[in-house]
């Protein structure tokens, strides 16, 4: 054989490993990378189904395992509050669907505003409700809240052009339920978190009625 032959088999040799780590090196980059790009695909799939896509707020979903994480047998007291929009349909078939999607924009921003993440959790409960979960709190402590969130939607208003300004303004239901009965277990829990929903929603329907008797 001659040395120049001889010498191509040897380079031959030598660069067959070099090549295959390469490319197994290669395999291993893009294994991580598609790796690393569905798990972050997998949480922003798991994060859109648990938010609003309009208002960015939690949605019902997130709203409902919230309330199954606290309830367990856990004993303490929670909170919930219940906002609805005033005369919001009116909004909508007056001013279009826009205005009325800006008026809930500028509602979430307005509770997120006021109450923190490590107070409570604000959700888009649906249409132009909204829920406000406070584990551990009180009656008064639900008060306060409460009246920080009213204040706030006193200075929401959505800009319909540039002359008309149009106030948004809401009802709030408070309930509060106190989980220091004996009774513990999954159906314990649940009577409580059903309790606590209904209590709310009595709350609300009476706020609302009490405001439509004030400024009907």
């Amino acid at each position: 054989m001659d040395p120049t032959t001889e010498f191509r088999a040897w380079l031959e040799r030598r660069a067959a490993p070099f090549a295959l780590a390469s490319a197994l090196l290669l395999l291993t980059v893009n294994s991580g990378w598609y790796s690393a790009r569905t798990a972050r695909r997998l949480q922003h799939e798991r994060r859109r189904a648990l938010h609003d896509p309009l208002t960015r707020l939690p949605n019902r979903r997130a709203f409902d395992r919230r309330l199954q994480q606290i309830g367990g047998d856990r004993r303490g007291t929670t909170s919930l509050l219940f906002i609805d929009l005033d005369h919001f349909k009116a909004l909508n078939d007056t001013h279009g669907h826009l205005a009325g999607d800006a008026a809930l924009l500028e509602v979430a921003t307005a509770m997120r505003a006021v109450v923190s993440n490590d107070e409570g959790l604000c959700c888009r409960w649906g249409g132009d409700e909204f829920a406000i979960l406070l584990p551990g709190a009180d009656r008064a402590q639900a008060e306060r809240v409460a009246g920080r969130v009213a204040h706030a939607l006193d200075h929401v208003c959505v800009c319909v052009d540039q002359e008309l300004r149009v106030p948004v303004r809401g009802s709030i239901g408070i309930a509060t339920v106190r989980d220091d009965d004996r009774g513990t277990g999954p159906g314990r829990a649940e009577d409580r978190r059903q309790r606590l929903l209904s209590v709310a929603d009595a709350a609300l329907a009476d706020a609302k009625r009490a405001r439509s008797t004030a400024f009907g």
